[in-house]
């Protein structure tokens, strides 16, 4: 794998939402005719079906392939944008990840039960070729309609249990299941400003930090690191660290999660990640860990890898070269 593919999916493991943006600019650059905005359905209609927004919750009980079933139910009752997003049996044409995007994003907030039901159920339904969506695509959209479900607010739907499902669901993919947990941290921290009320639900924290063969352990310790810096008394920064410290140092995980715990023990400023991140110097087999480690070399101001900060700022590899260069100027104005 090229680093520039590591770099990418190392973001969209952490920065979710990006992916959206990544794949609009990228259907722009390869259809460059198509600029307008697609025109959308108009939907002032409400769906009078009624259907318990919770039941959504519960998709976990059934198999893969009954999600599909029972989103198809739903979608009986529901016209407009909302059927037009997430009725993945008509092909859109050309632009049909764009148009089901910009239906979603530009859902009315006052939707009817039936319909935040739908948009929950869409989250359990198994990918396919069939779709006319490319794997990218499709978890971009369940990513859309993620933080629309969060954007209902508590009181419409209860957004942190169908996430909490769905990063215990391991038949759904597993970016998909990474999404759920960024947005129950998202969740976490809305709490923690009175904006939402979320309880931290420590269990579904233990089961994230403790999947190493995914990208869960990195991206719960990267949620943990944001709640100790929001809160250090109820998330100490010290047991962080050591949770951490274990990431960092397990050969057998994935090396995105010993970015992310890299990356953690910079922001926590425990700098015995320093010989770390100077081993990661090293040789010249560069990866998303090299950029990893001279963030860290340049929070901490080690000015005693300046020749390697050098070696590595003349490589001819462009994101490398370029986060060498921005740590080597801010080492030598020390």
């Amino acid at each position: 794998m090229k680093i520039s593919q590591s770099i990418l999916i190392f973001c969209a493991f952490v920065f979710g939402c990006g992916i959206t943006a990544f794949l609009m600019q990228r259907s722009q650059q390869a259809v460059p005719d198509v600029l307008e905005a697609p025109a959308l359905v108009e939907d002032d209609s409400k769906s009078e079906m009624p259907a318990p927004v919770q039941s959504a919750t519960e998709q976990p009980s059934l198999s893969i392939d009954e999600a599909q079933v029972k989103l198809d139910e739903t979608l009986i009752g529901i016209e407009g944008n909302l059927k037009r997003a997430l009725d993945l049996s008509v092909d859109l044409g050309r632009n049909n990840y764009e148009d089901r995007f910009l239906a979603i994003t530009r859902l009315r907030e006052d939707l009817s039960d039936a319909e935040v039901t739908a948009l929950a159920q869409f989250l359990y339904v198994p990918y396919s070729e069939q779709q006319g969506l490319s794997l990218l695509e499709f978890n971009a959209l369940k990513n859309e309609v993620m933080g629309k479900l969060v954007s209902l607010g508590s009181d419409r739907v209860d957004a942190a249990s169908v996430f909490s499902s769905m990063a215990r669901f391991k038949d759904l993919d597993d970016l998909i299941r990474d999404y759920s947990i960024q947005f129950s941290y998202h969740l976490y921290e809305e709490s923690l400003l009175e904006q939402e009320d979320v309880p931290y639900d420590r269990t579904l924290a233990d089961m994230a930090l403790n999947e190493r063969e995914t990208t869960l352990a990195g991206t719960a310790l990267l949620g943990e690191v944001r709640l100790s810096e929001a809160n250090p008394g109820s998330f100490p920064s010290e047991k962080v660290a050591s949770t951490a410290w274990s990431l960092l140092n397990d050969p057998q995980t994935l090396e995105v999660n010993r970015v992310s715990a890299m990356t953690s023990l910079t922001r926590l400023g425990d700098n015995r990640v320093l010989p770390k991140a100077r081993e990661a110097l090293a040789g010249s087999n560069y990866s998303v860990m090299t950029i990893a480690a001279l963030g860290s070399i340049r929070e901490f101001g080690d000015t005693l890898s300046i020749p390697e900060v050098r070696r590595i700022a003349a490589s001819t590899n462009p994101s490398v070269s370029r986060a060498a260069r921005f740590t080597l100027k801010h080492l030598e104005s020390l």
